[in-house]
């Protein structure tokens, strides 16, 4: 007889009270019988979602609750919720999504079919286009380290994993932006399993409070550069052209911050494992151009793309 492992899912949360209490209901709602934790990390928020949880709280002994005293950031909060939980397994939900009601037992169906999985995820459905949020994947799929790694799978999913992969490993708070590196670890330590099905709907459309990558541009090059550095010998062995992508990714944004000759050189390393690699050529053009129009001809660009792949898609 197989035992259904136990699973800690945590919320982390910050001003978010009009979703949180729907989020949280959603775990309440899940077919799965045994999630043994609800662990809402509260990052010192100023709107009313004490009084929220305060009020779910006497509706199920499995919801508990901590607040920081101050705002520490959204890594942080996970971490807090990782150093509390206790199930076998753990996920981490967004506090404005909502599960679907057989998420999780879809997920530990899985592991129990296929114990050789840790890590074990599926997709989404986007709130406003009622579309796959996740990309890359079209299949039920095993997924490894270099999957994820150089870029196949994108997007946004949602998944568990085993508590036994963490370790003693947490995200870097320091490190704003690669939320992944820890994800990556996971993935060094277990092959996953995709699920072609949608378990999640993620929220998209309302206002974000998260920075965007070109309001912190110097900001955002450094965190590739960081992630590149990590991770560079991997990349040039399994996917030297993404390699390419990513330090013509760095480059632009040290564009935008006004480091042109970072930029420079980032891009002439790009050429060294993509000499075909167009968009390098580009931006070199638009480099003694002013920044304002360097952002407008990207975005140009981008859409100009868009544009001409429907188009090519309606001839098919």
């Amino acid at each position: 007889m197989k035992i259904n492992p136990s699973v800690s899912i945590i919320i982390p949360t910050y001003n978010r009270a009009s979703f949180l209490r729907t989020a949280i209901q959603s775990v309440l709602n899940q077919i799965y019988p045994n999630i043994i934790e609800i662990i809402i990390i509260d990052d010192s928020s100023t709107d009313n979602t004490e009084e929220v949880i305060k009020e779910l709280l006497s509706v199920d002994h499995r919801i508990l609750y901590k607040r920081h005293v101050r705002n520490r950031g959204v890594l942080a909060t996970k971490n807090t919720g990782l150093d509390l939980a206790s199930g076998e397994f753990i996920g981490i939900l967004d506090d404005d999504d909502e599960l679907f009601p057989d998420a999780v037992n879809i997920l530990i169906n899985k592991h129990l079919e296929a114990p050789m999985f840790k890590i074990i995820f599926a997709n989404c459905i986007r709130s406003d286009t009622k579309q796959f949020s996740g990309y890359g994947l079209s299949k039920n799929t095993v997924v490894k380290y270099e999957d994820v790694l150089c870029g196949r799978v994108h997007g946004e999913y949602w998944g568990i994993f085993a508590k036994a992969l963490l370790g003693a490993d947490r995200f870097n708070e320091n490190m704003r932006g690669l939320e992944g590196h820890l994800w990556l670890k996971l993935y060094q330590r277990s092959d996953a399993y995709y699920i072609h099905k949608p378990v999640r709907l993620y929220r998209v459309g309302h206002t974000s409070i998260i920075t965007t990558a070109e309001e912190v541009p110097g900001l955002t090059a450094q965190t590739y550069g960081k992630f590149i550095e990590m991770y560079k010998e991997d990349f040039v062995k399994f996917c030297p052209k993404y390699l390419s992508k990513l330090l013509y990714i760095k480059a632009y944004f040290a564009v935008i911050s006004g480091s042109k000759k970072q930029a420079i050189k980032d891009l002439f390393e790009s050429f060294r494992y993509n000499f075909l690699n167009w968009r390098v050529y580009v931006l070199l053009i638009w480099l003694p151009f002013p920044t304002r129009l360097v952002k407008f001809l990207d975005r140009w660009l981008q859409v100009s793309k868009e544009k001409l792949f429907k188009v090519l898609k309606m001839l098919a």
